[in-house]
């Protein structure tokens, strides 16, 4: 999030001050939201997909190119 506050505050020509004490007070917002963000996830991932695309680059013929 710093990256952007501080080209925000660059393109913007925010105070430094201003946009260091903004970061700072969205901190524990920005930790919630990764949180739930992550909440999850494991349910949308499949080992066996992981598999089978390490198994897909040692083919002869691949079925596509990346």
């Amino acid at each position: 999030m710093t990256g952007s506050a501080t080209a925000a505050q660059r393109l913007l020509a925010l105070d430094p001050a201003d946009v260091a004490a903004l970061t700072f007070e969205l901190s524990d917002l920005c930790d919630a939201v990764a949180a739930e963000a992550v909440t999850g996830l494991a349910d949308l991932s499949d080992p066996l997909l992981d598999v089978l695309a390490q198994r897909h680059t040692q083919r002869d013929r691949p079925l596509f190119v990346s």
